[in-house]
């Protein structure tokens, strides 16, 4: 979902088990559903972005058991921040945003 609440079809979303380091990737659908399975019981890592409407999030997930169907809403935020500008003297300095 976008900031608004609205489905975000065709976000790239990455899966990372922090038990074993594994990882799974997909694809959110017109809808901005998407499913990951065979993902190990556990601590998650679940990365979004969506580069078309330049927003994305991370964000913590547990699997409690084998074969559990866990069902969440993901917001992803938009990245609207200006570079910094600083002055030194004379020289101005404008630093790209770090992801």
């Amino acid at each position: 979902l976008d900031e608004d609440g609205t489905p975000v079809a065709r976000t790239a979303i990455r899966v990372t088990s922090l038990t074993d380091s594994s990882q799974y990737g997909a694809t959110t659908d017109e809808t901005g559903a998407f499913t990951v399975s065979g993902v190990p019981v556990g601590n998650l890592l679940i990365e979004a972005v969506n580069t078309v409407i330049k927003a994305q999030t991370t964000q913590s997930e547990f699997i409690p058991n084998a074969g559990a169907l866990v069902v969440r809403d993901i917001t992803l935020l938009r990245d609207d921040r200006v570079p910094p500008t600083v002055t030194f003297g004379s020289s101005v300095v404008t630093s790209a945003p770090q992801r």
